[in-house]
């Protein structure tokens, strides 16, 4: 989408979940991943991936490791730059999140083109789920990660 904006509303992300977690049931493998992309307007675009994970795996700019104490969530070098290619951001842990916490992350970056400079933000939103339904999601934590790209 072309715009002229630096940051993205949040989004309500329950809805969201509650229609992703309708793709996952008793059949599907554990533990598994959903990805979606959705519009800044929080509309889903197409419909939800759903994976099975690996013990470590990744998702999005993430490195995710499941462990017993629930998820470690790490920023990938790699995959941050494939995403909004520069600035260089370093590999580094977010957080390790339990059942029905959230992290939204915020990138920024930036491309020289032959058609010319593109700037990017691209916001993440992980939320770890189990087979408990919570009243509510946890307080959602926000790392805006962007870089001043002058």
């Amino acid at each position: 989408m072309q715009s002229t904006r630096r940051t993205l509303e949040a989004l309500d992300l329950e809805p969201l979940l509650a229609q992703a977690l309708r793709t996952w049931d008793e059949g599907s493998p554990s533990p598994a991943i959903i990805e979606w992309e959705v519009a800044p307007d929080g509309t889903a675009q197409g419909r939800p991936s759903l994976r099975e994970a690996d013990s470590s795996d990744e998702a999005g700019v993430f490195e995710l490791e499941f462990v017993s104490e629930g998820v470690k969530l790490r920023l990938s070098q790699e995959a941050c730059h494939r995403e909004v290619y520069m600035p260089r951001r370093p590999s580094r842990h977010i957080a390790t999140l339990g059942p029905w916490e959230t992290v939204r992350v915020v990138l920024n970056g930036k491309a020289d083109w032959p058609s010319g400079r593109f700037y990017y933000v691209q916001d993440y939103h992980v939320v770890v789920c189990d087979n408990r339904s919570p009243e509510r999601l946890r307080t959602e934590r926000l790392l805006d990660l962007q870089e001043d790209l002058i």
